[in-house]
């Protein structure tokens, strides 16, 4: 295998970002040239190397809701939250993928995703080759059931509008307000499920998975013909997807969500993929509701989550300047009052860190609810304790 570290050398040393071309994305619109928010290495108050270089960053490719909790007990490295042992931390290479060319001159065929996902990693992957199913921790029927995950009506109806997920629905419970909750998981897509998505594959690869499926070797996801099928599968959906001129940033993000295309790093990888197209981050306060949102909607929700974003660099900035000895940037109320949800008028967001701080350090309830990445639990709880 040839070496990926003669990439990332001359990612270290690269000046500027290669552009997106050929099986990548189109260049920054005017609309995303206008948002408050731009990448950190574009904002000259602020040093990458610096402690609140690093801490922002964070907001990146951690968690919102884990961000607040490792601030509650005064992490001092939250950017380290995902570090593994044996592996270069994830800031550093989150970094070199922000710049590292997207040609690979050796190879290609290789698209830019695959690039970024490869630094990302830390070792080359090709695209997936077998099932995945998107699941939760709530348990259906009893523990023998496979995880699904809680959804809303109109999350629900988001995710059935999607063409490329094969979706499984059952009846949930009652949720605040007696709103119908669902149970919910989807499959994405794999050569089992092509029938769902066949109008949007070349003939020739339909043909192909039709015969497979006619002599019964699809039965078996571990055969070799199961692999190469959904591999060609998902190198061809990824590639068109790529090729589209007419896709938005949002939208391409939101099918490439969909299409899933490797097995482990997709929400790291295409956070950076839409980070290069557009030239600044992705933050949403759930990341995990991604597909949940139909296009417009989700549209709508990065453009919030810029102005999201930005504040809470104002409000580190702020602890910053009055106090550049020993600023504490933990004291800022600006990731608070982001997790509040209240509008600007509220006059409950200004209090949103003495109300939230101790939910976030001290209920074992919302600790619960963390773990299983129960995200309408939190925010039902949120809303319950800004309301006392």
């Amino acid at each position: 295998m040839r070496s990926l570290w003669f990439v990332i050398a001359i990612a270290l040393f690269a000046t500027a970002a290669s552009t997106l071309s050929c099986t990548s994305a189109p260049t920054l619109n005017s609309d995303q040239a206008k948002s408050p928010l731009r990448a950190l290495s574009s904002d000259p108050r602020i040093s990458p190397d610096s402690y609140i270089g690093h801490l922002i960053e964070s907001f990146e490719i951690v968690g919102f809701w884990t961000m607040l909790s490792r601030m509650t007990v005064n992490d001092p490295s939250p950017w380290t939250r995902y570090d593994e042992p044996g592996r270069r931390p994830g800031l550093e290479m989150w970094r070199i993928a922000r710049t590292a060319p997207l040609v690979d001159h050796a190879h290609p065929e290789r698209t830019s995703l695959e690039i970024l996902h490869g630094i990302l990693m830390e070792h080359e992957e090709t695209f997936r080759d077998h099932p995945v199913v998107g699941g939760g921790d709530e348990q259906v029927d009893g523990p023998e059931v496979q995880g699904f995950y809680v959804v809303t009506e109109s999350q629900k109806l988001a995710l059935e509008k999607n063409p490329l997920l094969t979706l499984t629905f059952r009846n949930g419970r009652t949720g605040p307000g007696g709103a119908q909750l669902w149970y919910a998981k989807h499959e994405y897509p794999c050569a089992r499920t092509y029938r769902k998505f066949s109008s949007e594959l070349e003939p020739s690869l339909v043909a192909e998975l039709e015969t497979a499926e006619r002599t019964g070797r699809l039965s078996d996801a571990n055969s070799d013909e199961f692999k190469n099928l959904t591999r060609k599968l998902i190198g061809y959906l990824v590639r068109t997807t790529l090729d589209r001129s007419d896709l938005s940033a949002t939208a391409r993000y939101q099918r490439l969500m969909s299409i899933h295309p490797f097995g482990d790093f997709n929400g790291r990888s295409l956070r950076m993929f839409y980070q290069r197209e557009t030239g600044k981050p992705l933050f949403l306060k759930i990341w995990d509701w991604d597909l949940f949102m139909q296009p417009e909607e989700f549209a709508q929700a990065v453009e919030k989550g810029d102005a999201e974003l930005a504040e809470i660099r104002e409000g580190f900035l702020q602890e910053q300047a009055r106090d550049p000895a020993f600023p504490k940037y933990y004291e800022s109320a600006a990731p608070w009052k982001v997790a509040s949800g209240l509008s600007q008028s509220d006059p409950r967001r200004a209090r949103a860190r003495d109300i939230l701080f101790p939910l976030f350090r001290d209920n074992p309830s919302l600790k619960d609810a963390l773990r299983r990445k129960s995200h309408l639990e939190i925010l039902d709880l949120i809303q319950k304790y800004l309301n006392n």
